[in-house]
């Protein structure tokens, strides 16, 4: 995965999170709520994916460099 791509997936994470707070804010009532708790969850379950794929791809990378020497 690019270094581009990566902060590009964490920068659409931040987004879906600013939405949802934002639709906290600006939308009344139940509909309100239910987008900002949907928003926020998906920011926050793509993000947590995110990071568990980073911590992956770490350890590839240090086993592969394990295996080269």
């Amino acid at each position: 995965m690019r270094s581009r791509t990566r902060a590009l997936s964490f920068g659409i994470c931040a987004l879906l999170a600013i939405a949802g707070v934002a639709c906290a804010a600006a939308v009344p009532g139940l509909t309100g709520d239910v987008l900002a708790i949907v928003l926020l969850g998906i920011a926050a379950a793509a993000a947590a994916l995110l990071v568990f794929l980073e911590i992956g791809l770490g350890e590839e990378r240090d086993r592969e460099r394990e295996r080269r020497r």
